[in-house]
């Protein structure tokens, strides 16, 4: 497998624990709101590091994947040789970005259209990773081109799932953002609302003081 089913399948079980877990601790009498609040966080933050490991594993099988799809893009479609054609490959992908043609319609483009496609970041041309790969399989045999779509298919599943359990969780684990780049890493791509509001907080901070000098 190209991911563990079951670490992710987790998550969602994970946040439904956390829901009943608060219920049940809005419904102790023995405790105290201070007690409350500090038992919902606890809750919160213990599963938000289960969250944390799956997403660390999802960012490194996503890299994986993306270094086994650029070995197989470089063979299968090299990369510009000249500054002319990158240019070209720019400007096919600025007007395809600008189209926003179906994935479909993209598989079946003209040759070259497909080769600009297949060798600028998907950043750069508007499409997908999975429409990427698709375009990508046009170059290759049929078997790697089934396995690279549904490799990011399932990778792109997976990071929906664990950002929707993070997107719970996090609020309530009420983690500083040192816990959370220790948790999640820097360049996971994740949106961490710890994270998000520190470095609000830091800019505005920096405004501030640019307005005062």
């Amino acid at each position: 497998h190209l991911i563990d089913p079951e670490r992710v399948s987790s998550v969602p079980s994970l946040v439904s624990d956390f829901t009943a877990k608060v219920a049940a601790v809005g419904d102790d009498k023995n405790l105290s709101a201070h007690g409350k609040r500090e038992a919902t966080r606890a809750a919160a933050s213990s599963r938000l590091g289960n969250v944390a490991t799956a997403a660390r594993e999802l960012v490194s099988l996503e890299r994986q994947h993306a270094t086994r799809r650029n070995a197989i893009l470089a063979h299968a479609a090299p990369p510009s040789a000249d500054a002319a054609q990158t240019l070209v490959d720019m400007e096919l992908a600025r007007l395809v970005k600008a189209e926003a043609p179906t994935p479909t319609a993209l598989t079946f483009a003209s040759e070259r259209v497909r080769q600009a496609l297949a060798r600028l970041p998907v950043e750069l041309t508007g499409i997908d990773e999975a429409t990427h790969a698709r375009i990508v399989g046009t170059f290759v045999s049929p078997l790697e081109a089934m396995e690279l779509e549904e490799e990011s298919a399932v990778l792109a599943d997976a990071r929906r799932v664990v950002q929707a359990g993070i997107d719970d969780l996090a609020p309530a684990a009420d983690w500083s953002a040192r816990e959370v780049l220790e948790a999640f890493g820097a360049d996971g791509g994740w949106n961490l609302p710890g994270l998000v509001q520190t470095l609000e907080r830091v800019k505005a901070a920096a405004s501030e003081a640019a307005a005062t000098e």
